[in-house]
């Protein structure tokens, strides 16, 4: 069976990263690949996991062992490889304009399919423990999905969640562990939806875990610092809604507050 080494599917998808100390109190998530892993995968299974097609994995066995040198899994390939149309968050003109720029510089060399909800139910109907498993990054499913903007995705993780918290042992549940999962910068899905402008998925986060709004990364960057420093007000505006009394701190002694001056928030002061 011929194979192909793939290279990281994360150089062109990471956001801009942060690095320092986390003001979190939530633990990573104990779920580790499995020790037999596979770190080359067979061409025909990665496009089949590009496309969504999943006649291909039928009578594949051990899905969770597919991964690739980046401990990419299935689930992760076909999410940073597709796309969704983007809802229309009211940003100014020009704003709206440098986030389409990044963006096509981000992923210009990945050409996008749609993401497919189905094939994400299947694969988990197969394998459910993907829902849980990050990469080499620590990125988890829900993270990528977060940050490419799959809000049908991102609704549907948390509700497999839900259902998978009915078969685990008492302790944390696995939809908190999924809402709660740190990457290596210490990045919840929250910050990534954040620092991608998904307004949609952003709102779905805190309604199910309005605590993520207290959680730093390494940089030190709250969620409310974070929306606040890149001038997103709709998603400043909605934390504050929804969330009585969020962390607002930054790095470097600053604040949200400070972030707001910075940019001319008036409305915000």
């Amino acid at each position: 069976m011929e194979t192909i080494e793939i290279p990281s599917l994360d150089s062109g998808s990471s956001a801009p990263s942060s690095s320092s100390s986390s003001s979190s109190s939530s633990s990573s998530l104990p779920v580790s690949p499995p020790s037999n892993n596979i770190t080359c995968i067979d061409r025909k299974l990665y496009k089949a996991a590009v496309k969504g097609n999943f006649k291909e994995f039928i009578n594949v066995q051990s899905i969770e062992s597919i991964l690739t040198p980046n401990k990419n899994t299935v689930l992760h390939v076909h999410l940073t490889s597709t796309e969704t149309t983007p809802s229309l968050l009211p940003l100014p003109f020009l704003l709206k304009i440098r986030i389409k720029f990044l963006n096509l510089i981000r992923y210009k060399s990945i050409k996008q399919e749609p993401v497919s909800e189905r094939f994400v139910q299947q694969i988990l109907d197969k394998c459910e423990g993907l829902l849980l498993l990050p990469n080499i990054k620590g990125e988890t499913p829900l993270h990528l999905a977060a940050r490419y903007g799959h809000s049908a995705i991102v609704n549907l993780l948390i509700e497999r969640a839900k259902v998978l918290l009915l078969e685990i042992e008492s302790g944390i549940g696995a939809e908190k562990r999924l809402l709660r999962a740190e990457t290596q910068e210490n990045d919840t899905a929250l910050h990534e939806a954040i620092r991608h402008c998904h307004y949609e998925i952003v709102e779905i986060l805190l309604n199910e875990e309005p605590e993520l709004s207290n959680i730093a990364n390494k940089a030190k960057e709250t969620p409310l610092f974070l929306s606040s420093e890149r001038g997103y007000m709709q998603i400043v505006s909605k934390i504050l809604e929804r969330v009585e009394s969020p962390a607002y701190e930054g790095p470097n002694g600053r604040t949200a507050l400070h972030a707001a001056v910075i940019n001319g928030d008036l409305d915000t002061i």
